[in-house]
């Protein structure tokens, strides 16, 4: 009894916290300058944006971009469920989204700076009679240790569209 009970709270405890999306709670008016500039302090909350379609992805429709008054801060809004993908022709349309900021974290690998430098002068290896050499993990091809490689996280942002209107002007 004490298990079935036990499980009947934690169904009831991930109900809730499923269903706790906030396209039902009322949207936050924002310009595409501050959501760009600041998407992380929007993070999982309802928005509304207006902007100008600029771009719409030509594979399947499920990407678009949109930007504001200055040209430089765009956004990408993604196709929600309830919106299913992007029609091309609203590239150059004025629109309303609204949807839930989406933060997507990546991590990067930085290289050490000796590589940097050495992507600079890409070719000078073959040039030097190293082409075919293989890299032994941990090791470059003249078998000196090479610097553990660093990862930074980069995150990106996006708004998860329920809702889209075109403004007719």
């Amino acid at each position: 009894m004490l298990k079935r009970l036990a499980l009947l709270a934690l169904l009831a405890v991930l109900i809730v916290a499923c269903s706790n999306t906030n396209t039902n709670a009322p949207a936050e008016k924002v310009d595409v300058a501050t959501l760009a500039s600041q998407a992380d302090q929007y993070v999982d909350k309802n928005v509304s944006v207006t902007g100008t379609v600029v771009h719409v992805c030509r594979h399947g429709g499920k990407k678009m971009f949109i930007i504001g008054e200055d040209p430089e801060q765009r956004f990408k809004i993604t196709a929600g469920p309830q919106v299913g993908s992007f029609d091309v022709a609203l590239e150059g349309s004025t629109v309303n989204v609204q949807g839930v900021v989406q933060a997507e974290v990546v991590e990067v690998e930085v290289k050490p700076e000796h590589e940097h430098k050495a992507a600079e002068h890409v070719g000078h290896d073959q040039e030097a009679g190293h082409e075919g050499q293989e890299e032994v993990a941990g090791h470059d091809n003249d078998g000196d240790e090479k610097e553990p490689c660093e990862y930074e996280h980069v995150t990106y942002y996006s708004l998860a569209c329920a809702s889209i209107q075109e403004i007719k002007e």
